[in-house]
């Protein structure tokens, strides 16, 4: 069993758009004017996977070779942890435990329709972060990168060894004793 992450990056003189609005909504935020965001997102794939078909789901699936670029690797590969600007603290953005995530689904039915046996697949966002201290990356990451209800935040590179979540759990039905009519009143009237 292995886990790949693929970072999916703008190409080679493409513009990093939503790094440019995280940028610009960080300095709104009131966060130090010389921060810089840079914004990927990405897939983590788990399953019986080559790293060759890791690769081509990244080039020929995933990804959009004409304007964007990907980093291929297991997850805690230091490849993974390369900023693009020296100095950059890293974020990653996950939905949290029973979180939907559409995107992932499609991109497993595609992995399948391909003839690659994979498990489980879950999309992320990361960023990486200039020009500012720890603090202010926290504040970022709570205000701006991530949405608490849903997504949860992590400093730094991913931990992960597998993506199933919790323990396996087992339905057993239990039926309460039926009351009758009269039961039901007299415990209302009762109180």
């Amino acid at each position: 069993m292995s886990l790949w992450e693929i970072d999916i990056y703008p190409a080679k003189g493409q513009v990093d758009r939503a790094g440019e609005e995280l940028t610009s909504d960080a300095i709104d935020l009131g966060l130090d004017p010389s921060i810089q965001v840079a914004a990927v997102h990405g897939y983590l794939l788990e399953g019986d996977i080559e790293e060759a078909d890791a690769n081509r789901l990244a080039d020929k699936l995933l990804a959009d070779s004409v304007v964007e670029k990907t980093v291929v690797a297991a997850v805690g590969d230091e490849r993974l942890q390369q900023a693009p600007v020296n100095g950059s603290l890293l974020v990653h953005v996950i939905n949290k435990p029973g979180v939907m995530d559409p995107v992932a689904m499609s991109a497993q039915k595609g992995i399948e329709d391909l003839g690659i046996a994979v498990d489980q697949v879950r999309t992320f966002r990361k960023y990486w972060v200039s020009g500012v201290d720890q603090e202010s990356v926290n504040r970022l990451a709570e205000k701006v990168l991530a949405n608490d209800a849903i997504e949860h935040f992590v400093q730094g590179p991913l931990q992960l060894y597998s993506l199933a979540i919790g323990s396996s759990y087992d339905f057993e039905l239990k039926r309460a004793p039926q009351l009758s009519g009269a039961q039901i009143l007299f415990k209302i009237t009762n109180r």
